[in-house]
């Protein structure tokens, strides 16, 4: 599923305007107009974003193991696709906007969210 390309301008204008860190931005090393720090380019090497997709639509436990304590290193998350996206309900995810084919949320930094959930 690839985002339209509207959706892949706005990421650019929020590295740019917010200075954002979108991983799926630098999917092609080398043809993108802006780079990674040597910070972010290891907190995005940690878990590929598919891996998000993987633990926190389509619910694999073992992804979800290695997500959640990399997830804890950012403050939002984003999940975007051509279909209607369901996120699993996570204590550690507070939804800040919400369409059929479009989620974003605010990652707590809560000591008492779990790097595993049960």
């Amino acid at each position: 599923m690839r985002p339209s390309p509207v959706f892949s301008r706005s990421l650019a204008l929020a590295v740019q305007r917010r200075e954002a860190f979108v991983p799926t931005l630098f999917a092609y090393p080398g043809q993108q107009p802006v780079t990674m720090t040597p910070t972010y380019a290891a907190l995005a090497s940690a878990v590929p974003p598919q891996s998000f997709w993987v633990a926190l639509v389509d619910g694999d436990a073992q992804e979800l193991g290695r997500v959640l304590p990399v997830l804890k290193q950012y403050d939002y998350v984003a999940f975007a696709g051509n279909q209607t996206v369901n996120v699993l309900p996570l204590a550690c995810l507070r939804p800040v906007f919400q369409q059929r084919s479009f989620q974003l949320f605010r990652v707590l930094h809560d000591p008492d969210c779990p790097d595993q959930e049960d």
